[in-house]
């Protein structure tokens, strides 16, 4: 349309109309300008683009959180393992869109982070859950940043808006009556599951990473299994343990001879079925994988309830076997190595609770010692040969340096006290001894 400027000086005006909007602009010297404007808004509208004026405000004010999120999906999933990335989007999708999906990157700062881990609070998320919430966050910002989207990370330092707290209470275990009475249950009532619980208790081995094994996986003559892949919900069943570790699992004495008659039984009911020996080592009745929700809710659960115990996660049997290592004894690194912890921290934090009561009570032993060896020394002058000895559990190969001793066994440090010389193991007494020098 053609009017006049407040000069006097005729110009054209372009009006638009689109599903119920109107956009109007004026200022153009000819018509060739408007209809040139026009035929490009028009063609922004049938690809359902949006104006170059609304893209340039939308780009200064940053993408929207729901759009980014996505982006930061798409990218990480070719660096994550299948189940992360299935993680990391139920997060998305559940905690994270509705809560800042309608808000731009560059509106959100700590305090809306503060927010969102407060409400989370309020409905009864574990800490550790809150914490994976957050780190997501903190995942999607600091992509932004290194994309030149945003200045800085709200949801940095993820720790110091929630802390992963493990107390005695969040670590629960089965007593040795409530392991024997499950076992006996198991081997009555579902004894196709029988070794594969019987597995769990005795070794700590994770679910996803038993389900996974195979049988030339097993070393039965060197008594060891060998911990390559895991099975996660998901379709590929193949991925890497947890932390991408590779680890060998010692295998107690009792477990040699009931997995050797659990796979000869395998091998004749795949006869009578007439099929191929499956791939795995554990297996359900018709030969297909143990998916961990079916054996919680079919076999577990119902496990539990017949005999009337309180219920605890199919994971609670790792915890009672590292539970049950640490109370007899155990070298911590050793607990580490079999139950694949990423460090020893992550041993000592998640049972440090059985671990007090056992370092306590050695610290008093060499406390006791330390007085025997001053007595001593008063007495007989503390010659050459003096013998002090640590009971308590078998500690590990004879090492010759004491300095070695110490690296290889971090808990023992107290044991820098004494004037060690040499040691001497004893396996048969399951002592271990130290040589005082004069």
């Amino acid at each position: 349309m053609q009017y006049q400027d407040a000069a006097g000086v005729e110009r054209f005006a372009v009006r638009l109309r689109h599903r119920k909007k109107e956009w109007i602009k004026e200022g153009f010297a000819n018509i060739t300008q408007a209809r040139q404007w026009r035929a490009s808004r028009m063609g922004r509208i049938a690809e359902g683009r949006l104006f170059p004026e609304r893209e340039a405000a939308l780009r200064a004010a940053g993408p929207g959180f729901s759009d980014y999120a996505e982006t930061w999906l798409t990218t990480g999933t070719g660096r994550w393992k299948q189940s992360t990335s299935a993680g990391n989007r139920s997060i998305v999708k559940t905690h994270l869109v509705p809560r800042f999906g309608a808000q731009r990157l560059t509106a959100i700062d700590r305090a809306a982070v503060r927010g969102l881990a407060s409400a989370l609070t309020d409905k009864g998320l574990t800490s550790k859950t809150i914490h994976n919430v957050v780190v997501a966050l903190s995942g999607i910002f600091t992509q932004a940043q290194e994309d030149g989207l945003v200045t800085g990370s709200p949801a940095g330092r993820p720790a110091l808006l929630v802390r992963k707290t493990r107390t005695r209470d969040g670590i629960d275990v089965f007593t040795a009556a409530e392991e024997r009475l499950i076992l006996a249950a198991a081997k009555e009532s579902v004894p196709a599951y029988y070794a594969f619980i019987l597995f769990l208790f005795r070794t700590g081995c994770r679910v996803g990473e038993a389900t996974a094994l195979r049988p030339e996986d097993l070393d039965l003559r060197s008594r060891y299994v060998r911990v390559e892949r895991s099975f996660s919900s998901s379709k590929n069943w193949g991925t890497s343990p947890k932390n991408g570790r590779k680890r060998q699992l010692d295998l107690a004495a009792d477990l040699v001879p009931m997995l050797k008659a659990h796979l000869a039984i395998q091998t004749a009911e795949e006869a009578l079925r007439g099929t191929a020996g499956a791939p795995w080592l554990f297996g359900t009745p018709t030969g297909t994988i143990i998916r961990s929700n079916n054996f919680r809710d079919r076999i577990w659960r119902p496990l539990l309830k017949k005999l009337g115990l309180r219920y605890r996660c199919v994971h609670a049997t790792r915890h009672t076997f590292a539970s049950r290592l640490i109370v007899k004894g155990a070298n911590l690194v050793n607990v580490q190595r079999q139950f694949g912890h990423s460090s020893i921290s992550v041993t000592v934090d998640t049972y440090t609770h059985w671990n007090e009561s056992v370092t306590r009570g050695r610290v008093l032993d060499v406390d006791r010692l330390a007085e025997d060896e001053a007595t001593d020394a008063g007495t007989s002058g503390g010659s050459r040969g003096e013998v002090a000895e640590f009971s308590g559990g078998e500690w590990g190969e004879c090492v010759a340096d004491y300095r070695t001793f110490l690296s290889a066994c971090p808990d023992l440090a107290c044991l820098e006290l004494i004037p060690a010389i040499g040691f001497l193991h004893c396996v048969k007494e399951r002592t271990f001894t130290a040589m005082l020098a004069p």
